[in-house]
């Protein structure tokens, strides 16, 4: 399919439309409503703005809360009017303020057409838009609704099919077009109003038939090649399989939705992206969408309100089939050359896995000392299990068949370097009984010999020697990473008899925005400003200059992407949104990278008109003179 000249259409309409004066409209233009029509069968792909003005006000809001360049709207209207070869008496009755919708169609079923495309504009007026057309353009032919018109000598621009209603014009490819999908133009789109500033679907439903299967003809033909390729390089057969299994089951589930759309909005206050996949009403898809179980984060309340990094799902019927699917494939590629390993890992993680039905919540956080300082890096998690002196023991025994496999990897390497490699005899593991309100568990504090610096970074960021841990208590399976790993994981067996912990992911004000949205199975929470604090003091020299400028900001808002399903269970939705007020602590560094590369911001040129690029930026002070350039002979 040909999608350049329809893209290229709708970035042409946009610029025209971008320097428009705002005008109030004089109510909605909805046609009258004769009930929604099904997307034809030819459109591929749809697009809806809200609002073109707004998109770009908002756009040029967000670019100014970091870097003030000299972008408005009318300028970046000027930009684009100079390769539009346009007039702007033709579009002056063009209402910015209201919805532009663009439809575009799979050019393989519609052979005799070139580009097709359809282009809903919002209008001021009907008397208004004649006008302006009439200035410019000649009516050449009539076809049903559609009128084509020529432009008047000495106009430069191209032909145009139009449609014309009291408070919308639609710009069709051609007359067969708006045969094709006039009324879904008509009760579909005219009128409505998209949830979000920009939505682009993607009607996968309607690739059927024959590119369906060239689609799939396709696939087998990638896999056919992945497989040799993978032969060629001595991979296990079951690699291999495994492989192939898992790529057939994500084409399926593709293959399984009905349409796939990505929406954004973005202003001065951020960024939000969402992918959202409407599932069919069968196939892998379809039951994955359904089974999904929504709710908080599970045992979020044992958790430090300081975690800067948190990740939380929740467990569903058949998710953890497919998990241990991806984990067999892992281990078949670590461990391939010992399948006695290989196997007894496996075994173990099975039996881990049987105890827990997926729910759980993982975060990153910065360690405590005795005087309540941070000391270093620190790992939690909470998990649910259903038999908790079940899952211990199957811990003790990964634990103790993971320490058997360091050990083994430490005796191949110094066989291989006698002098250099560490000996399997100097990793010391000291094993500890955890029994504290109630919650029974085990500790490790495993010294691995390293280099000086290796050793000190270690010791800053995870203390040493290295301890980690867990313990059960009721549903609660409790982990552990780091330092003060044995005073945390008394901290969290305490909160899990008692509900939660002091100063709790509950009153992390950013975090809470996450855990407030409904429906969502997990999320991915990073606070950017408390990771560079927390690494900061931890050693990382590198942070220092960021560390000491963001000691007392506050956190807000934060980074955050979720993912759920819709009150039907009907679709799948991936969410990101990147708070402006997040990332606008770190501006002067901005500025000062901006300053020093002396980024150029609308390539070059400029001329009389002021615009191009950003006006010199005065050498930095503190700069050495370069040396003179010796002339070339």
């Amino acid at each position: 399919m040909r999608l350049t000249r329809p893209i290229r259409s709708l970035a042409l309409a946009l610029a025209l439309v971008l320097a428009t004066p705002g005008c109030k409209s004089k109510g909605s233009g909805a046609s009258k409503k004769l009930g929604k029509v099904a997307v034809p069968e030819q459109v591929l792909a749809t697009v809806a703005i809200k609002s073109p003005e707004a998109l770009v006000d908002g756009g040029l809001a967000l670019i100014k809360r970091f870097i003030q360049l000299p972008l408005s709207r009318p300028m970046l209207l000027a930009m684009l009017l100079s390769r539009a070869k346009l007039h702007r008496d033709l579009i002056i009755a063009v209402d910015t303020k209201r919805p532009l919708h663009l439809v575009m169609f799979d050019d393989r079923k519609l052979p005799a057409e070139r580009s097709p495309a359809l282009l809903v504009l919002p209008i001021l007026s009907r008397s208004a838009f004649d006008a302006a057309l009439k200035k410019r353009m000649i009516e050449k032919a009539r076809t049903g609704d559609v009128v084509t018109y020529r432009p008047r000598p000495g106009t430069l621009a191209p032909t145009v099919n139009l449609v014309m209603r009291d408070r919308y014009a639609v710009l069709v490819s051609s007359p067969k077009i708006w045969k094709i999908a006039g009324a879904f133009a008509e009760r579909n789109l005219v009128g409505s109003r998209p949830a979000h500033a920009l939505v682009a679907t993607l009607h996968v439903k309607n690739v059927k038939g024959k590119d369906r299967k060239k689609m799939e003809a396709d696939l087998e033909r990638a896999l056919g090649k992945m497989r040799e390729r993978m032969k060629s390089r001595g991979e296990p057969a079951a690699m291999i399989d495994g492989a192939q299994k898992a790529l057939r089951g994500y084409a399926d589930i593709l293959l399984g939705t009905d349409d796939l759309s990505l929406a954004v909005d973005l202003g001065d206050e951020g960024v939000s992206l969402m992918l959202r996949a409407t599932a069919g009403t069968k196939g892998r898809f379809h039951e994955i969408v359904k089974r999904q179980r929504s709710g908080e984060p599970f045992g979020y309340k044992l958790l430090p309100k300081r975690s800067f990094l948190v990740i939380a799902d929740r467990g569903n019927p058949g998710a953890q089939k497919e998990a241990a699917g991806l984990v067999q494939h892992a281990l078949n590629s670590a461990l391939r050359d010992r399948p006695k390993l290989r196997e007894g890992i496996a075994k173990l993680y099975k039996s881990i896995m049987r105890t827990m039905p997926g729910d759980l919540t993982f975060a990153a956080h910065s360690a405590r000392g005795k005087d309540g300082a941070r000391d270093g890096l620190a790992l939690s998690a909470v998990a649910r299990v259903t038999d908790a002196k079940a899952t211990h023991a199957a811990m003790d025994a990964a634990a103790t068949s993971f320490g058997k496999w360091i050990r083994a990897e430490i005796e191949k390497n110094k066989a291989k370097d006698p002098q250099g490699a560490a000996d399997a005899k100097d990793v010391k593991v000291e094993k500890l009984a955890f029994e504290k309100h109630g919650a029974k568990g085990t500790l490790y504090k495993i010294s691995v010999p390293q280099s000086a610096d290796e050793q000190r970074r270690m010791e800053a960021m995870l203390g040493s020697p290295l301890t980690l841990g867990w313990a059960m208590v009721g549903k609660h399976a409790l982990f552990v990473v780091g330092k003060h790993a044995a005073a945390q994981l008394e901290l969290m067996a305490a909160g899990a008899k008692s509900g939660a912990i002091k100063d709790n992911l509950s009153d992390n004000v950013a975090f809470k925005q996450a855990v407030d949205r409904p429906g969502r199975v997990g999320r991915v929470f990073i606070s950017v400003v408390d990771m560079v604090r927390t690494l900061h003091h931890s050693g990382v020299k590198a942070l220092a200059p960021f560390g000491a400028d963001l000691a007392q900001v506050t956190v807000q808002h934060a980074p955050t992407l979720d993912w759920g399903v819709d009150k039907d269970r009907k679709a799948f939705d991936i969410t990101l949104k990147l708070p402006a007020s997040h990332f606008v602590h770190f501006k002067p560094f901005l500025a000062e990278l901006l300053r020093r590369r002396q980024v150029p911001v609308l390539g070059g040129g400029g001329g009389g008109n002021g615009g191009g690029a950003v006006p010199p930026i005065p050498p930095d002070p503190k700069a050495k003179p370069k040396p003179a350039e010796k002339p070339k002979p």
